[in-house]
């Protein structure tokens, strides 16, 4: 059922016949009611199938993180969201259909233009990962806040920082949820502006067992 938003002057939204209409980034779209198809779907519609399921799965484990991250390189009429499945889907998946695995070592969780962390390295200390980089003591650059992510594999969960310790500093601590306790992670840093506006291309910094 079709509403009516803000009256007789509004836009309508829901199905209308075959047409379907909603709203998108503020913006009014239509698209039309999808048929069932009575043709078995070909194989390279399954491994297309395949590969967006394993892309959106894997983005939605870090949804949180993502829709600041990718906040500075989603294009027009686009989300954040959307544009990590298509960076992962574009850069992180290996192997042929039906076995497509994941490559964490390919995985990007930010974009944008600001300088990539130098020299980065992670481990763990205590039951918390310290991530360490070259500082920079050069503004504006020195202001950036570093961006810190550790992804559970078996878990398929996330412990983040967004916003931490500025460049210069060179230093910072992600604390891990204790139930992580010998579980497998993948580390990533990046860094962002201090509004968050801007981001830098993400770094991959390995795996270890919590």
């Amino acid at each position: 059922m079709a509403r009516l938003k803000n009256g007789i002057l509004g836009h309508i939204t829901g199905r209308v016949g075959d047409m379907i209409y909603y709203i998108l980034n503020g913006k009014l779209v239509a698209r039309g009611v999808s048929k069932t198809s009575t043709v078995p779907p070909s194989e390279l519609q399954l491994a297309s199938r395949a590969r967006f399921a394993i892309a959106n799965s894997f983005t939605k484990s870090v949804k949180d993180f993502v829709k600041v991250s990718f906040g500075e390189a989603k294009g027009p009429g686009q989300n954040a969201y959307s544009k990590a499945i298509s960076t992962v889907l574009l850069n992180a998946l290996s192997g042929a259909y039906p076995e497509y695995t994941l490559d964490y070592s390919k995985v990007i969780l930010s974009l944008g233009s600001l300088q990539p962390a130098r020299e980065p390295s992670a481990e763990l200390q205590n039951g918390e990962v310290v991530f360490t980089w070259l500082s920079n003591n050069k503004w504006p650059v020195a202001a950036d806040r570093v961006m810190m992510i550790a992804y559970c594999e078996e878990l398929e969960e996330i412990a983040y920082s967004v916003g931490g310790q500025k460049r210069i500093v060179g230093r910072d601590v992600l604390n891990i949820p204790q139930e992580w306790s010998g579980q497998r992670v993948h580390l990533y840093i990046s860094f962002c502006s201090e509004d968050q506006k801007k981001m830098a291309n993400s770094e991959y910094l390995g795996n270890l067992i919590i």
